[in-house]
């Protein structure tokens, strides 16, 4: 396994369309209304963004993207009292199954607590064996708010 490299997109802006490709081909094209350019957008603001949420950090291998992943205000919508939350976690399919999601969850986990947060929160519908793995805990059932599912895990973890 290469060595992963985990840095602030704002650290690496030009990664910006990349992840919004990812996240749109992954969740925003199951979204009524939603459209890539918007998600470009996002994602540009993003990676000019430095202090606040949301945050967003990639995953380099010999200086070339293989990952993502988020630190968010809020990612859903039917629970706004929960904040703040992991989400678009994303590893590219030729580099999964090699431990660099989980590397990528312990840096927002430390990242987290280098913000003072105590509690994050996150919502999937089908990687909660991966989280469970990286200390979550799932808590209660929410609607699956990308509608691939009739529902999603809610999960916690205490930082």
């Amino acid at each position: 396994m290469s060595a992963l490299q985990i840095i602030p997109l704002s650290s690496k802006p030009e990664f910006a369309p990349t992840c919004a490709a990812w996240s749109f081909g992954s969740w925003g094209c199951h979204i009524e209304d939603s459209a890539l350019s918007d998600v470009i957008h996002r994602y540009q603001e993003r990676a000019l963004n430095i202090n606040s949420l949301p945050l967003v950090w990639v995953g380099l291998i010999k200086e070339k993207i293989i990952g993502m992943i988020s630190l968010k205000k809020y990612d859903h919508e039917d629970r706004p009292e929960l904040s703040p939350w992991l989400g678009s976690v994303f590893v590219h399919p030729s580099f999964r199954n090699k431990g660099y999601a989980s590397q990528l969850i312990q840096k927002l986990h430390d990242e987290a607590r280098n913000l003072n947060y105590k509690k994050l929160y996150l919502f999937t519908s089908d990687t909660e064996k991966l989280y469970t793995k990286n200390g979550w805990k799932t808590v209660d059932q929410v609607r699956d708010p990308v509608g691939l599912r009739d529902q999603a895990s809610l999960m916690e973890i205490e930082l």
